[in-house]
């Protein structure tokens, strides 16, 4: 659990890394919408996603959230 002082509100440590990697999700979203807007019917998703550098990196952030918070919550134990 996590305290926020400010709000005097508690946070289970999951939800929020959850809630961060839809944001992050969303951010990929976007990026794809926009291409698909800007290439039309020429647009290959599955190429795009594995392509542009600026959506490899959101991923990345994804994989290495995951890669931290799942073995942690396996394990029952905080994330340092």
């Amino acid at each position: 659990m996590i305290d926020n002082k400010d709000s005097k509100k508690r946070y289970r440590a999951d939800v929020l890394v959850e809630d961060h990697i839809a944001k992050i999700e969303g951010k990929i979203a976007k990026e794809i919408e926009k291409a698909a807007k800007r290439f039309g019917e020429t647009f290959d998703q599955n190429q795009y996603v594995t392509t542009n550098p600026r959506v490899m990196e959101y991923q990345q952030q994804i994989d290495t959230i995951k890669h931290r918070l799942y073995p942690a919550m396996e394990e029952n134990r905080l994330m340092t």
